[in-house]
């Protein structure tokens, strides 16, 4: 008799259930989990440091007295009796040479029992997993700094890595690069790294036993001597996002581009297009998608030419919100030519910015699909957009069901297909309605999941 778990196609099911759904479904018997752990492990989300009372202190209570009663708990707690506890007698601790101070948070003893409490917790996810996120708290800088490199050293499968303001030594970041082989995408939003070597330098005053940290701001200062980040040659790298609150790390992303020729995908904040990266991106056959993020505190480069052309580039995803940005969308928008398939979010859309996009959009030939976060009158901007262009595809973001009006759609334009997502799961009862509300549309179909729907224009109207 056969089974469900006989004729499941098992790498169909990441296609149709959600991360949470495809747990579910593990519950439901031994041979589900052991068919399924390969989709429930695949990603790990890792945010700060493991959940110990050592790693939620704040400063003020790292130098905690042992005469405070719950400072004496913490280095109980925290206090080895022996090499088991702590790893090897290689890992020195030179924390209980002052008797007023409790283990700090980077004591090498310490790092050292939690890294290998990490490794047995993960021995069975760490398998599996091929997408791994690392998240941190910027108000808990540094508690992290130990952790992170060794922590993602246990997953030598990942394919897509996510480090979201995370902190690392230059050196050991640059050995974990060097054994993810099989890394495809790579997204590093404001990670900080820290090159512990002085290549010049003079002492101006003795040592002291007082420990000095780097400011926040001064972590994330690319370009200076001691802050940088090293791009190396990943060879199954094929998506890159990078983000930095500084102006200075184009050139960063230009030797990126030039040590990994194979990427397709290239995502950044708007500072990072400068003259010279938007120059790189033109010598890049294999680029395909541009991303382009709205950040904020940031500034738009202010001498681009009008000369580049970006051949390549098919996708384009861009913020368009004020005069400054308009320019910026002008430029980037014309060079790239060659776009099938434009991503526009604006926040705040007035009727003089709608024509300017309009104006642009009707310029671009080979566009025929737009996908629009707007904050503005829906119908009357497809009008403005779709006018003298051959846009066939159209994606809406959190639309109102009950604005939607598939009959101006059609009377306005050459789209055949609207498709709607929802960043939460849609009512029952919205989508009974709208099912009931399509039947006035002899010529739409229409089909309807938990978090989109998709309307379909058909050949032949119903009778």
């Amino acid at each position: 008799m056969l089974d469900w778990t006989d004729i499941a196609l098992w790498k169909d099911l990441s296609c149709y259930l959600s991360q949470s759904d495809i747990i579910k479904l593990s519950l439901l018997s031994k041979l589900w989990r052991f068919k399924l752990a390969q989709l429930v492990f695949r990603k790990i989300g890792y945010r700060g440091t493991i959940k110990r009372n050592i790693f939620n202190q704040s400063y003020e209570y790292i130098y905690r007295k042992k005469t405070d009663k719950s400072s004496e708990e913490i280095s109980d707690n925290e206090k080895g009796d022996g090499e088991n506890d702590f790893g090897s007698d290689d890992d020195i601790c030179n924390c209980d040479k002052n008797p007023e101070v409790v283990h700090r948070y980077n004591c090498k003893r310490i790092v050292s029992k939690r890294m290998k409490e990490v490794k047995k917790e993960t021995e069975i996810v760490r398998i599996y997993a091929t997408d791994l996120s690392v998240s941190e708290y910027t108000d808990s800088f540094p508690l992290q700094f130990d952790y992170n490199t060794k922590f993602i050293f246990y997953f030598s499968n990942l394919k897509c890595l996510n480090l979201n303001y995370t902190r690392f030594y230059l050196l050991q970041l640059n050995s974990m690069f060097s054994k993810l082989e099989k890394l495809e995408s790579l997204t590093l939003i404001q990670v900080g790294v820290i090159d512990l070597f002085i290549k010049k330098g003079i002492i101006i005053q003795k040592e002291t036993d007082r420990k000095y940290f780097v400011g926040f701001v001064e972590l994330f200062e690319d370009g200076g001597p001691y802050f940088s980040i090293k791009p190396q040659y990943l060879p199954n790298l094929r998506r890159l996002k990078y983000i930095n609150i500084r102006n200075n790390f184009d050139d960063t992303m230009i030797e990126f581009l030039v040590l990994n020729p194979q990427l397709s995908y290239l995502s950044s904040a708007e500072n990072a297009f400068t003259a010279s990266l938007l120059n790189q991106i033109s010598l890049q056959p294999s680029l395909k998608q541009l991303d382009i993020i709205k950040e904020n505190e940031i500034y738009i480069p202010y001498n681009l030419s009008d000369s580049y052309t970006l051949a390549s580039i098919q996708y384009l995803h861009i913020n368009v919100d004020s005069s400054e940005d308009v320019d910026f969308f002008i430029k980037i928008s014309l060079a790239c030519c060659n776009i099938s398939r434009l991503n526009l979010e604006i926040q705040h859309c007035s009727n003089t910015l709608a024509e300017n996009v309009a104006l642009i959009i009707s310029q671009l030939k080979k566009l025929n699909t737009l996908s629009i976060n707007i904050n503005y009158d829906i119908i009357n901007f497809i009008k403005l957009m779709t006018k003298g262009s051959n846009i066939q595809n159209l994606q809406l973001v959190n639309y109102s069901l009950e604005d939607l009006d598939l009959s101006l759609i059609d009377q306005h334009s050459k789209i055949r297909k609207v498709h709607i997502s929802y960043s939460n799961p849609i009512c029952i009862a919205s989508q009974v309605k709208l099912a009931a509300d399509m039947n006035k549309y002899l010529n739409w179909s229409i089909l309807s999941f938990h978090d989109s729907i998709t309307c379909y224009k058909t050949l032949i109207k119903l009778l």
